[in-house]
């Protein structure tokens, strides 16, 4: 095959116009991880303490990234094109070779190509990279005309720029414009032709169905200007393959549509519904039967459908997958690391395994951060993870007016929705972050007539059109959260997505959830402070109390007013820990609780609410922040609640007053039978009350299975030493659910000491933890003193007498749990 790819990545010297930093990159690369990697910040990191503090400085100057390269004879007279291709510049350069100015971008998030055969030379070469200071451009930008932005600790104009709008900060992340070579850079070889893209769309007979008839759609074009004659002596194949065999093939012309019939046809489906089938389509451009370039894509056979239909409660909304619409449970993720370049296979592969073993069937990619990369994509296929892909812009004003601005984010755009739009995990495209909600709703926005135009020309027109062009086969939802567009009341609860803050920002209880028929809550969320390691590997031990300047700093939700709300939170709920490490215990269980509290009402009203993705899954560095999983891949409880709240079958209790209601809500695809026991109990086990309820359930439906009034048992104090245990049978797949329930908020009860035991017994695969109460255990942690571990169950409750088997798979353990293992309950943290 006639194509070459010659990797410019490896060392770079790095030197800044003003001479104060000589310095050398890796590439793949950033600034920032050159001088940390350089000893710049001593024998710790960007993260130490305040260190990130003085990034702002550093990165407001011009810098030059240059190296050498060879090229053989060979490769400068073999093709008739050399092409410099750029997948990710953070973000003005101007790109020189051999002195001759190549290219300039002006944009992180598009791939660039750039002819440069004539620039090229047999034997040494050099390259340099220009990188321009953004922090000037954007405060000249501001100068020029003033365009809104509103976040917490974020700087003012990062939406002057199409670069990743939270390394200016966010109400959870550092500001570090960090700026680099952040994707592949390589030359690569064209002889006479070089493929797009290829799109590839479907057509079912019968969505859902067994004997469905799936017909591919192939298209793909020549990117290389050529003579018409020889355009017309290209040709195109597809070859579609399930892993072990080519099941179908077909040729066409450049430009034209193959039609490709897939015998016997698997269906892709979210995970929790049924298998993930994937096919191979390897696409090869030819002339004259020689290979010129060569594509692969990973596809499934689905389809995809974003269900609106008006009903008693206003206007559905959920995501209707071969037919079947089913419940999206997942949690907002945002950029995976400051340092984007170390994000790679194994590191998300790492972070959406977490998200399919906590049962997500879906992840919001929101808008503020970066389009992730093709592995991302591809993890999500393979896992059953839809993806729910927000536009990079978030909340702010843009300048659509310009024409140069949407000739930019057009191309942006087109680039992204071109490369990702095949996979079977894309469900939803959508244009912005809650810039249609701040139209009338945010009192800090500036809005006039003017950007209300803008932003109707960017939103309702450009990239709706542009989306159906790129990716007419995936649904397009123009902000989130939004009721369909045009203003109209965008955060209703009774129609499209909503963000509902009251919870955390606003101060309410946790019951405040159950006020409200979401039809598919897209962002709520709760703060805790990070695991005790966690804080630890940025504070020194002077620093560790929840107001110190450091904790404040590792905190950039409002005014570092975080911290506080935490603690204050914590204090509505629990009795304060004796120390740091058990205030982040506490601070966890109470972020539990309010996720817990809010997807367990989401689910029982399962005949109106569609989906629940929470803010927010992901850190991007150690910080007290929404998420369920810290900087370090640690699960907070918030995880372990969301597992046990996200699984097919969730056995859940409405509590009120003395009063009860027990719901069982089922997903997949498979009937719930079983038996419900429940018992009012004291902590010693015994029993007050107690009765039977049997279960039958078809899939995808909640209901209340008992209702119960405990008047007389919980008169007086007898409401802080008894609780109901609730447990669902089911014998045909011989699983137990279970679930205690309090009627008095924890501080207030005197809980005694549960006598927990336990037992660590190496197996095949890693380790069993037979675990023992005497008495009932509230919360129970299991962790390890110095290494890491993803147990099967964690932050659970115990009824008194009861023995529990949790384990540990050896692969997801970076300890030994034989000699490490730490447990703890409720009644340890205020146990002096």
């Amino acid at each position: 095959m006639h194509k070459k790819k010659i990797s410019l990545s490896g060392m770079w010297n790095v030197v800044s116009d003003c001479g104060d930093y000589q310095l050398q990159s890796r590439v793949p690369g950033s600034l920032f991880q050159a001088l940390e990697e350089s000893g710049f910040w001593g024998e710790k990191d960007v993260f130490w303490r305040d260190n990130n503090r003085k990034c702002v400085e550093i990165a407001d100057r011009n810098f030059t990234w240059s190296r050498e390269f060879v090229l053989s004879q060979e490769f400068t007279a073999d093709y008739d094109r050399i092409s410099l291709d750029a997948d990710g510049l953070d973000t003005l350069t101007e790109i020189r070779i051999n002195g001759n100015i190549v290219g300039e971008t002006e944009n992180m998030h598009r791939r660039y190509r750039f002819d440069v055969t004539s620039c090229l030379k047999s034997g040494i070469n050099t390259i340099e990279i220009r990188f321009f200071n953004t922090l000037k451009h954007i405060r000249e930008k501001q100068e020029e005309r003033y365009i809104w932005s509103s976040v917490d600790n974020v700087m003012d104009g990062f939406n002057r720029i199409r670069k990743s709008s939270c390394s200016f900060g966010w109400d959870w992340g550092p500001q570090i414009p960090d700026l680099g070579i952040w994707r592949d850079l390589f030359l690569f070889g064209i002889k006479e032709a070089r493929l797009n893209d290829p799109e590839i769309r479907q057509q079912h007979s019968s969505p859902g169905e067994e004997l469905n008839e799936v017909t591919l759609l192939c298209r793909a074009e020549n990117l290389v200007d050529s003579q018409e004659d020889s355009q017309e002596d290209l040709l195109v194949t597809y070859t579609i393959s399930d892993g072990s065999k080519v099941v179908a093939a077909d040729s066409c012309t450049t430009g034209e549509t193959a039609e490709i019939r897939i015998p016997d046809a698997r269906l892709w489906w979210p995970n929790g519904y049924g298998e993930q089938n994937l096919y191979q389509v390897t696409t090869e451009l030819l002339v004259h039967g020689k290979v010129l370039d060569r594509k692969e894509q990973q596809i499934g056979l689905r389809t995809m459908e974003l269900e609106r239909n008006p009903d008693e409660w206003g206007e559905s909304f959920s995501f209707k997958v071969n037919g079947i619409s089913i419940f999206a449970m997942g949690g907002n993720i945002i950029p995976q690391d400051v340092y984007l370049n170390r994000v790679n296979e194994t590191v998300s592969r790492k972070l959406l395994t977490s998200c399919r073993a906590a049962n997500f069937n879906c992840i919001r990619v929101w808008g503020g951060g970066i389009y992730p990369d093709e592995a991302f994509y591809n993890l999500c296929d393979e896992f059953g993870i839809l993806v729910w892909q927000d536009l990079m812009f978030a909340c702010a004003l843009y300048e659509a007016r310009n024409p140069e601005f949407r000739k930019e984010i057009t191309l942006e755009v087109k680039d992204n929705l071109q490369r990702i739009a095949h996979h079977p995990s894309l469900a939803l495209i959508c244009g912005n972050n809650e810039m249609e909600w701040a139209f009338g709703s945010w009192p800090q926005m500036k809005w006039n007539g003017e950007n209300q135009a803008e932003y109707t020309l960017q939103y309702e027109f450009l990239l709706p059109e542009l989306a159906a062009a790129v990716a007419p086969d995936v649904p397009f939802w123009k902000a989130s959260p939004s009721s369909g567009g045009f203003f109209d009341d965008p955060n209703d609860a009774g129609r499209g997505d909503v963000h509902y803050w009251n919870v955390w920002h606003a101060g309410a209880p946790f019951t405040e959830f159950r006020k409200h028929d979401f039809r598919f809550l897209s962002e709520y969320g709760f703060q805790s402070f990070p695991s005790y390691k966690t804080v630890k590997s940025y504070t020194d031990k002077a620093d560790r109390n929840p107001y110190s300047p450091v904790m404040e700093d590792h905190q950039r939700n409002g005014d570092h007013s975080g911290n506080q709300k935490i603690m204050n939170y914590a204090a509505e709920y629990f009795r304060l820990g004796k120390d740091l490490d058990y205030i982040c215990y506490i601070s966890q269980l109470s972020q539990a609780e309010a996720g817990r509290y809010a997807v367990e009402h989401l689910r029982q009203r399962r005949y109106c609410c569609s989906g629940s993705t929470y803010w927010q899954v992901n850190d991007n560095w150690p910080v007290a922040s929404w998420s369920s999983i810290d900087y370090f891949g640690r699960w907070k409880a918030l995880h372990y609640a969301m597992k046990r709240a996200y699984a097919p079958i969730l056995l859940s209790c409405r509590e009120n007053g003395t009063r009860a209601e027990i719901y069982v809500s089922v997903e997949g695809m498979e009937v719930c039978t079983g038996v419900i026991e429940w018992a009012l109990k004291e902590m010693d086990g015994a029993v007050i009350r107690k009765g039977t309820a049997d279960v039958f359930m078809e899939p995808r439906t909640s209901k209340m299975a008992a209702a119960l009034d405990f008047a007389e048992e919980l008169k007086g104090d007898f409401v802080k030493e008894r609780y109901l245990s609730v447990t669902l049978i089911n014998s045909e797949y011989n699983r137990i659910w279970r679930d205690t329930t309090w009627f008095e908020r924890y501080k207030r009860i005197d809980f005694v000491d549960p006598k927990v035991t336990w037992a660590v017994n190496p197996v095949l695969d890693g380790w069993e933890i037979l675990i023992k109460a005497e008495k009932y255990a509230k919360f129970v942690e299991l962790d390890l003193i110095e290494g890491d571990a993803i147990f099967s169950d964690n932050y659970f409750d115990m009824d008194g007498g009861e023995e529990r088997i949790i384990t540990i798979q050896r692969a997801q353990c970076s300890g030994n749990p034989e000699t490490e293992l730490s447990v703890r309950s409720l009644f340890d943290s205020c146990t002096i």
